[in-house]
C-alpha cells in the first residue's frame, strides 16, 4: 500500500492491491513520472502459530494534482482492476496518461468554474491529456464555498 503526498500536497499518489505488482516513480520538485503494471492474485500471509491472513484486494490507483493557489484539481483512479498497465505524467496543472486496465476507472478536472468527469467500467485502453490554464477568475467575489475548493476523491 502506498500513500504519498509530493510537492507540499501537490500531487497526491494511492495504490494498493495484492499480486504481482512493479513500479518505477520518478520524481521532482515540478514532476511525477509514474509506470505501473499490477495482475490481481489473492496473496496469504503466514505468520507464528500458524495464523495466517488472505489478502485478496484487486489492484487501485489514483493519481491527483491540484494547484491550491489557481483553484484547479485534475484526478485520474483506477480501481477493482484484475490487471493495470500505466504510465502517468503530472505537473501540478496537467496530467496525461495512457492506461490498460480491466477495471474501472474515474478521471476528472475541476477549476472554481468548470467540472469534468468521466468513467469506464470494463477492458480499456484510455490515453489523455488534460492541461489546465490560469483558473483564475476576473471578477472578484468576497464569498467563498469550501465546496469551490480543488479536491481529490
Amino acid at each position: 500500500m502506498v500513500d504519498k503526498e509530493l510537492t507540499s500536497g501537490h500531487i497526491q499518489v494511492v495504490e494498493h492491491g495484492s499480486g504481482i505488482y512493479s513500479s518505477d516513480t520518478d520524481f521532482n520538485s515540478q514532476r511525477l513520472n509514474k509506470s505501473t503494471e499490477a495482475e490481481y492474485q489473492p496473496t496469504t500471509f503466514n505468520f507464528s502459530d500458524g495464523f495466517g491472513v488472505n489478502f485478496s484486494s484487486k489492484w487501485m490507483q489514483g493519481i491527483c494534482s491540484k494547484d491550491q493557489k489557481a483553484g484547479t484539481a485534475i484526478h485520474k483512479r483506477i480501481s477493482n482492476a484484475a490487471t493495470m498497465k500505466d504510465d502517468t505524467t503530472a505537473t501540478k496543472s496537467s496530467m496525461a496518461f495512457e492506461t490498460s486496465f480491466n477495471g474501472s476507472i474515474h478521471v476528472g478536472a475541476r477549476t472554481t468554474e468548470t467540472r469534468i468527469s468521466e468513467d469506464y467500467i470494463g477492458r480499456f485502453n484510455v490515453s489523455q491529456v488534460i492541461k489546465i490554464g490560469d483558473a483564475r477568475s476576473t471578477s472578484t467575489s468576497n464569498t467563498s464555498n469550501s465546496s469551490d475548493l480543488p479536491s481529490c476523491p
